[in-house]
């Protein structure tokens, strides 16, 4: 737990087991929300973290994707801010289908949705699928079924 009363989650083990994500989010328990932030330099599990005085959190040991990473990273809540994805406009392509771009974090993961009416409550927003990370930070997301009326389009992560 952070001095701010968020909790910090980093690494772990993907569904298949082989692959340590690079992943950190922070849980808030006073709105029950879930946010990314910077990810991981090395991608570990069965690891270990500690706060430290300074509030900053010191991750160490475990095991890493290719033993070739850091054994110990430390991570600063006062610096590590993600950045707002802002979407490139849509682009109608040959296919009746649009796509757009976003640069982020790299390593984290984003889910898409569509409303046909941005006033629509954030519930009502229609889940489209995920952003695949096409190059570090960025972005991209294809809509194959746009061909329906005009769509409002937001990413979240995840």
């Amino acid at each position: 737990m952070l001095p701010n009363g968020k909790v910090l989650v980093a690494g772990g083990v993907n569904y298949f087991g082989a692959i340590f994500p690079t992943s950190a989010e922070l849980y808030d328990p006073v709105t029950g929300r879930w946010s990314p932030t910077l990810p991981l330099i090395s991608g570990r599990r069965d690891h270990i973290a500690a706060l430290l005085r300074n509030g900053k959190v010191l991750v160490a040991g475990g095991f890493n994707n290719s033993d070739t990473g850091p054994t110990t990273e430390l991570y600063d809540p006062a610096i590590v801010v993600p950045t707002p994805a802002f979407l490139s406009p849509p682009a109608k392509l040959l296919t009746g289908s649009v796509q757009f771009t976003f640069r982020n974090t790299p390593g984290l993961s984003f889910s898409v949705l569509a409303a046909t009416n941005l006033a629509d409550a954030l519930s009502d927003w229609t889940i489209l699928g995920s952003a695949a990370e096409i190059s570090p930070g960025r972005y991209q997301f294809t809509d194959v079924a746009a061909d329906s009326p005009q769509r409002f389009y937001r990413v979240r992560s995840p």
